[in-house]
């Protein structure tokens, strides 16, 4: 590829990253949001932050479990890359963190493309299977919940084990195969290797508890107060919600939870704090001023926080599906 060529792909990218920001961003209320970070505690979020990064090492150290034996390459590298696809994942659309992962692992480490798609799509197995454990409890946890959360729960954990089987049967059949496909199956050589397979196990269930945490902590910051069985509830339909790449930092990509959530037992107005009824987002509903809270984390804690029965859909509690 020539210089010129190479330069103008790179420019082609970036304005459509920034086109891309620009028509995602343009109708955010930044008054609000400039409100709520204003009125919001500090330290929560400083703790969150540093969770954040309790995260993105379980990642790197997960990758680095499933990489080896064939590649070496060390967590803190592994690290690092994950900040940046982090930060490109943010800025770009579809995810385009992953694209960049893979491209700095063939270029700077020799990692063929196949082999780093394969680790991260069984991170990813991995990953759903670690949170499924997880969030396992809520239903029982949280009695009032509809059958949908329970169903999607169930769902979701037989597709994990249909996939985790199936890809554990492919990989010990294709040994020594040459082609793209038989690479890529090939990959996932860590699904036969039980004692690899619990050492990431483990590091993801690190990564999810320190998620968990920083649900909780940013709730905590705005004046929300919430028991960790709610925390789950968030954290699992929040990821439900962004499994399929979309905007960038999956701006848009979650008013299908507010259906499905339920209306939280035993967490009435004196569960909540005073910067709770400025969450951005949040503008006034038929009842309690808060039920017309748009469909993000944050107002969907809030929900779940005054006790308001969002089992209704989002159109009919006046809530924007944006």
């Amino acid at each position: 590829m020539s210089r010129r060529l190479s330069i103008t792909i790179r420019l082609a990218v970036l304005a459509i990253v920034i086109a891309g920001l620009w028509f995602f961003v343009r109708k955010m209320d930044w008054s609000k949001l400039g409100e709520a970070l204003a009125s919001a505690s500090i330290w929560p979020l400083l703790v969150a932050i540093l969770l954040n990064l309790v995260c993105q090492w379980g990642k790197a150290a997960s990758w680095h479990v499933m990489l080896a034996p064939r590649f070496h390459v060390s967590t803190w590298r592994l690290f690092r890359y994950a900040i940046a696809a982090f930060a490109a994942s943010a800025l770009a659309p579809a995810r385009a963190g992953e694209v960049l992962r893979v491209w700095v692992l063939q270029r700077r480490d020799g990692v063929p493309p196949a082999d780093t798609a394969a680790v991260a799509v069984e991170e990813k197995l991995l990953d759903g299977i670690t949170m499924l454990c997880l969030v396992a409890p809520v239903p029982w946890l949280l009695p009032d919940l509809p059958s949908w959360v329970g169903d999607s729960i169930v769902l979701c954990a037989g597709i994990a084990v249909v996939l985790f089987v199936g890809l554990n049967i492919a990989v010990g059949r294709v040994t020594g195969s040459t082609s793209v496909v038989g690479r890529f199956i090939a990959g996932m050589h860590i699904l036969r290797s039980p004692r690899r397979l619990a050492i990431v196990f483990a590091l993801l269930a690190l990564v999810w508890i320190a998620d968990l945490g920083q649900v909780m902590l940013v709730l905590y910051a705005v004046g929300i107060k919430l028991p960790i069985a709610a925390g789950l509830l968030v954290l699992f339909t929040l990821n439900l919600t962004i499994m399929v790449p979309s905007t960038p930092a999956q701006v848009g990509a979650r008013p299908g939870v507010c259906p499905a959530l339920p209306r939280a037992p035993g967490h009435s107005d004196h569960h909540r704090g005073p910067r709770a009824r400025d969450a951005p987002g949040a503008r006034p509903g038929p009842h309690d001023g808060t039920s017309g809270a748009r469909a993000t984390p944050l107002t969907i804690a809030h929900g779940l926080a005054h006790d308001e029965d969002l089992t209704k859909p989002c159109c009919a509690r006046g809530t924007s599906p944006i």
